[in-house]
């Protein structure tokens, strides 16, 4: 059977890069998260919220193909992730959000979903490509899902540090919920997904977006700080323009988020802006 056609400029597009497109489905109640997922390639949709497959045309046809990054995941086991129950969904990341102390607004730049049973948090790659997936459930438990590559965790308000990467100072936290905590706060930040964890993707996200100062706030114990220790020296190895590069541990708590819990959003917002500050007068000083 002929799949239903229907033309790019119609779609509701949420994102887009080289090799695809997620877009709100318009054949079912769209509204919370992009369900529609579009491969250039073969210019073929499909829905993971309810199932529609449609052909899209007007990709422009001008534009050369290019082979999709190797992403070593069963797409399979994915699938969960980009449903998104009508019951269930807006609970459960209120649940999520208040947990962390954030709103839901922030939980949701970060393209999180809901399967009936755990929240899905994607992991992506340098390029923004979604590479695997973490589930998280009520309990606190996580775990990553199997076959998932070792990106990051990235937000949508990442792309305004990417346009000005010479004005930006980048964060990098350790977990998802260290990261949100930083968007919260209003800094630019991505997320490893252990101390050990990611530091290729990081490495190559760096490099391509021409940032040069960063701030790796680790958790306050002996891993942490040599993990992040770790990280940096790799960075300047592989970096070929000059990094201003710090570390800074909690105050209080094992990890930002703790310390945020005990310290307040105000605190915590000025303990990290001097370091910030700080990081800047010294490339001022350099420059």
């Amino acid at each position: 059977m002929a799949l239903k056609r229907i033309y790019k400029k119609d779609l509701n597009i949420a994102s887009e890069n080289e090799w695809e497109i997620w877009a709100y489905c318009p054949a079912h109640d769209d509204k919370h998260r992009p369900n529609l997922y579009i491969t250039k390639d073969n210019a073929v949709g499909y829905c993971f919220g309810c199932g529609f497959t449609c052909k899209v045309l007007g990709l422009n046809a001008n534009v050369k193909k290019v082979k999709k990054p190797k992403a070593n995941v069963n797409w399979a086991d994915l699938q969960d992730a980009y449903t998104v129950p009508t019951k269930g969904y807006e609970v459960n990341l209120n649940k999520l959000a208040k947990k962390f102390g954030v709103d839901i607004s922030t939980i949701m730049k970060y393209g999180v979903g809901w399967n009936g049973s755990a929240c899905t948090i994607p992991i992506y790659n340098e390029l923004g490509c979604i590479i695997g997936m973490q589930r998280r459930w009520a309990n606190g438990q996580n775990r990553v899902v199997r076959g998932s590559g070792l990106g990051i965790f990235m937000s949508s308000s990442i792309l305004r540090a990417i346009r000005r990467p010479e004005n930006t100072v980048l964060l990098i936290t350790e977990g998802f919920s260290d990261a949100t905590v930083a968007t919260y706060l209003g800094f630019p930040v991505i997320g490893r997904i252990s101390c050990t964890s990611s530091t290729e993707v990081i490495t190559r996200f760096i490099g391509k977006t021409g940032i040069t100062n960063i701030i790796l706030i680790a958790d306050n114990d002996d891993a942490g700080k040599i993990a992040a220790e770790k990280l940096v020296k790799k960075l300047k190895i592989s970096l070929t323009s000059p990094l201003r590069c710090d570390i800074i541990l909690s105050e209080k708590g094992k990890d930002l988020r703790e310390m945020y819990e005990q310290c307040g959003y105000e605190y915590t917002k000025k303990w990290i802006q001097d370091r910030i500050n700080l990081i800047r007068k010294l490339g001022e000083r350099d420059g």
